[in-house]
């Protein structure tokens, strides 16, 4: 089998998040009900979600009935995070979720993206989040400069236009952006 080619300037991206999980009915109930992921392919205890109406796997979900949590100060998954679109998909996802009684573990304004932070059922943290234009990011002599400040919630309320009931969560176009161990 041949190896893929990569051509410099071409974009590189992660493919998806595997998670082992306990009860599958719990987590589906979370990724399918509240962040709108939709099942594409369920086998041999491995279930793929993908956003919208693409088939491009976002999370698997890998049940393990007898798995047994980390322990606190173990190393491993710090979050996931979830790149949406536009700033409008981060305002859709955080009054979707807000109305369905998640509670956001925080957010944030890192100057070259926003974020929005939460955890599913069984622990794992999430980051759901939009870049800002690459053309607005700053650079220094170390690279891009990042900072973490409080995100402002009122503006990007204002960015979603239409019905609160009619937002998706997770919309067309999501992808795995990062994940942090």
């Amino acid at each position: 089998m041949s190896q893929p080619e990569f051509k410099l300037g071409s974009e590189l991206r992660l493919g998806p998040v595997c998670l082992r999980t306990k009860n599958l009915d719990t987590m589906l109930s979370f990724y399918e009900g509240d962040f709108g992921l939709k099942v594409i392919r369920s086998e041999e205890g491995y279930t793929t979600l993908a956003a919208g109406s693409t088939t491009e796997p976002v999370v698997i979900l890998h049940h393990a009935e007898k798995a047994s949590s980390p322990p606190p100060n173990a190393t491993g998954l710090y979050h996931y995070a979830l790149l949406v679109p536009d700033r409008r998909s981060l305002a859709a996802a955080y009054l979707s979720l807000g109305s369905k009684g998640i509670v956001f573990e925080g957010y944030a304004d890192h100057q070259v993206s926003e974020a929005l932070y939460l955890n599913d059922p069984e622990g794992n943290g999430i980051e759901i989040y939009s870049d800002r234009p690459r053309s607005k990011w700053k650079f220094d002599e170390r690279g891009v400069e990042m900072t973490t400040q409080p995100l402002d919630l009122d503006s990007l309320i204002k960015e979603f236009r239409g019905p609160r009931e009619q937002s998706k969560a997770i919309v067309d176009g999501t992808r795995v952006g990062h994940v942090h161990l």
